[in-house]
């Protein structure tokens, strides 16, 4: 059996269909060779930072602090590309840009990995620490990132152009399945879930708009739930998702020239041309994200 070898850039969004928890089989399928977490297009798109690797060091040394030191690395190091050589489709998502964005710091632009980096001393010893994001600077965080955007996936075109390129749509949620089977809504995540929805959206329409990509959204029906792998949170989803997501990628590893995979009341579905999608773009933008005046004013700001 010829495996498929994966490459992946984003979140859990993309990653955990590709554990044995969800899809067993897997590996019958697919070869993950690179895996990027928890870093924004414009800190990867930098040039590597030197530091000393005593200043990343996380106690007390488990398999999660390993994790984290992996990626705080990662992330100074901007090892991406050097770990892409034998990726023939590489998976994006965009939670990360998102739902972090950058610093500005001693070591030049780094991400604003708030889960692992003030785990650190080169973290506790910044100077300088000026945080630009999507949340909270809309306008000027999107100019910049759709700079480095740009910058990303010239340089695949360029160095990579037979690796065929995915955008993982994400959404964040609120909605929990409890471990009795109950659904509630956890009010915790409600203002994330309105607020960065809809800029979500605005940096995967970029992407969709600018860049020959195919895109699998899933998202239409997707909620956390208190008995995923890692516990519920805005993005871990429900089993279901992670199924599908695996079905989309037989599809697209297998031959299907379609554009865009999408939920269909619980089954894979696909188009092969986006445009007919595109058309469409703002009523799905309303129909799946909850969030119809901010889009419209995010939107409104962006296209003047």
């Amino acid at each position: 059996m010829v495996l498929s070898h994966i490459g992946i850039l984003g979140s859990c969004v993309s990653t955990d269909a590709f554990r044995s928890f969800y899809n067993a089989d897997y590996k019958e399928h697919f070869v993950i060779e690179s895996l990027q977490a928890r870093i924004s297009f414009i800190s990867l798109m930098q040039d590597s930072v030197t530091y000393n690797s005593e200043d990343i060091k996380i106690e007390p040394v488990n398999p999660r602090t390993k994790y984290s030191m992996q990626v705080v690395k990662d992330d100074l190091e901007k090892s991406f590309f050097k770990e892409i050589d034998k990726v023939d489709y590489l998976i994006i998502d965009v939670f990360f840009d998102v739902y972090f964005g950058i610093i500005y710091s001693d070591y030049g632009i780094l991400t604003n990995n708030t889960w692992d980096y003030p785990q650190t001393a080169l973290y506790n010893n910044l100077k300088k620490r000026d945080i630009l994001c999507m949340r909270y600077q809309s306008h000027d965080y999107y100019e910049l990132w759709t700079k480095y955007c740009d910058k990303f996936f010239s340089f695949m075109m360029e160095n990579y152009p037979d690796v065929k390129l995915i955008l993982n749509k994400v959404k964040i949620v609120d909605k929990v399945l409890s471990r009795d089977k109950k659904f509630y809504v956890e009010d915790e995540f409600t203002p994330i879930k309105e607020n960065l929805n809809p800029k979500l959206n605005i940096l995967e329409e970029y992407i969709e708009t600018n860049y020959d990509v195919v895109v699998i959204d899933l998202t239409e029906n997707v909620y956390t739930d208190e008995e995923h792998i890692w516990g519920k949170n805005l993005v871990h989803y429900n089993k279901e998702f992670y199924h599908l997501f695996k079905e989309a990628m037989l599809e697209i590893t297998g031959g299907n020239t379609a554009m865009y995979y999408y939920d269909d009341n619980g089954k894979l579905a696909f188009e092969s041309d986006r445009r007919k999608v595109d058309k469409d773009y703002m009523y799905k933008l309303r129909k799946y994200r909850n969030s119809n005046r901010k889009i419209d004013n995010i939107i409104r700001i962006f296209k003047k």
